[in-house]
């Protein structure tokens, strides 16, 4: 973003902004190396929503016995995101926090990683994108 910035403005120069660099950065960071105000989005190209995966194995099959789950052994739940800061890891956050919930967060370099271990088995559950 902060290339974008600085780019003339020609019409040869386009970057693709995300919730990241528009939303959460805004609230991770102290300061940032970009204006997000200076760079305005034209158009969107994509959606994408967040889902919560669960390995069958676990008992918990919907959010609220996931919360009853977490809440009779607390932190020993575990979701795999694709990372500090992404929206999957915010949004596993958002939901331990809002239910009240100990869910310990297992970042991953990319969310592909994540749910690789939710199909194996190792984690209890993944927050993850979902593309329509």
């Amino acid at each position: 973003m902060e290339e974008v910035e600085k780019a003339l403005s020609d019409g040869y120069t386009i970057g693709m902004i995300t919730q990241g660099t528009h939303v959460f950065n805004l609230s991770l960071y102290k300061t940032l190396r970009y204006d997000p105000k200076k760079i305005v989005p034209v158009t969107p190209i994509a959606a994408v929503t967040n889902v919560m995966t669960i390995h069958p194995s676990n008992p918990a099959r919907t959010p609220l016995e996931v919360v009853a789950a977490a809440k009779a052994v607390p932190g020993q739940l575990t979701y795999a995101s694709g990372g500090v800061g992404t929206s999957h890891h915010l949004s596993g956050a958002l939901f331990a926090a809002m239910t009240g919930s100990d869910i310990k967060h297992v970042p991953h370099l990319v969310s592909v990683d994540g749910i690789k271990r939710i199909v194996s088995g190792e984690m209890t559950m993944a927050s993850s994108t979902f593309q329509p």
